[in-house]
């Protein structure tokens, strides 16, 4: 499991670090979220930011070690395990400074780097909205990494605009199997219900 986690965790960071950053962009007026029908935790974020919560459905459970300031969120399903690899998903939350990128520029940012950084294969992606605000999601086949074979996964990336400041937080998933049909299920499930509200 550490083997899992910390490649998971690599993987996430590369498509964070380094992105950009912006002020600008339009606001997109309806901010409603998808409501879904697993529970929903929330996601500790710093004060004044907005908030985040993440459906858990059953048999997903909560790790904190890999808990820092970007990495805020983590839970797996052992009971989902193929090849060694138990299913994941892991939140990341960032404050960006002033620049001149546009969110859908940041956004853009996460494709070059899985494809320059991560060496990701398969890499297809789909703009849209979470909750109102400008997303991206990326499905990708990242390489091996330690214990963890080739698998594939998704990132769904969001740029937030909460009065003068500006955050990206991104949701990875990923299994071994994602032809499982529980998986398949739990996972369109996560990233639909992600939810950002202020």
């Amino acid at each position: 499991m550490r083997f899992v986690l910390l490649g998971v965790a690599a993987a996430t960071l590369t498509l964070v670090t380094g992105c950009g950053t912006t002020t600008a962009g339009t606001a997109v007026a309806d901010h409603s979220c998808i409501e879904v029908s697993a529970p929903m935790t929330a996601i500790s974020t710093p004060p004044g930011g907005p908030q985040l919560s993440i459906p858990q459905p059953q048999g997903w459970e909560r790790r904190t070690e890999l808990d820092s300031k970007i990495i805020r969120f983590v839970m797996v399903n052992k009971s989902l395990v193929a090849d060694n690899f138990a299913p994941n998903a892991v939140v990341t939350f960032e404050s960006v400074a002033n620049s001149s990128q546009t969110p859908r520029q940041i956004l853009d940012g996460q494709r070059i780097n899985l494809r320059r950084q991560l060496m990701a294969t398969d890499v297809k992606s789909e703009d849209g909205t979470q909750c109102g605000y400008p997303s991206t999601m990326i499905s990708y086949t990242p390489p091996a990494m330690g214990a963890a074979t080739p698998r594939k996964a998704k990132v769904l990336g969001v740029v937030i605009e909460s009065g003068d400041k500006t955050y990206l937080t991104t949701l990875t998933i990923g299994s071994a199997d994602d032809k499982n049909t529980t998986f398949a299920t739990d996972s369109d499930t996560i990233l639909k219900g992600f939810a950002i509200t202020r």
